[in-house]
């Protein structure tokens, strides 16, 4: 496969990933605002603290893996390549970890 198109696969996968990140942070947010008894004012408190949170999560991968990870291969890999890698993988690990922390319904 030419290098254009594996870094263009990179690049897609790292889109349809972020949008999952971004649909089960909503399904979590849902989840929270129906859940049987809980105050609504909690409910409102945890949903916006999980939105936060997600925000930093999201600044913090981009900034290990545009500034961190990008030097970390070596001067012989594109760090292009190797900043889509850390997108994917941490993106993977984030949405493993909101999957285990909340199950979907």
């Amino acid at each position: 496969m030419p290098r254009s198109r594996w870094l263009k696969c990179l690049r897609d996968t790292a889109t349809v990933l972020d949008a999952k990140i971004d649909e089960r942070v909503s399904s979590i947010a849902g989840q929270i605002e129906s859940r049987p008894g809980i105050n609504p004012a909690r409910a409102r408190h945890w949903r916006a603290a999980l939105e936060k949170a997600q925000e930093k999560w999201r600044e913090f991968r981009n900034y290990e893996c545009s500034q961190v990870a990008s030097s970390e291969r070596g001067l012989g890999v594109d760090g292009y390549e190797a900043q889509l890698l850390c997108t994917l993988r941490t993106g993977l690990a984030r949405l493993s970890d909101l999957t285990r922390r909340y199950p979907p319904d």
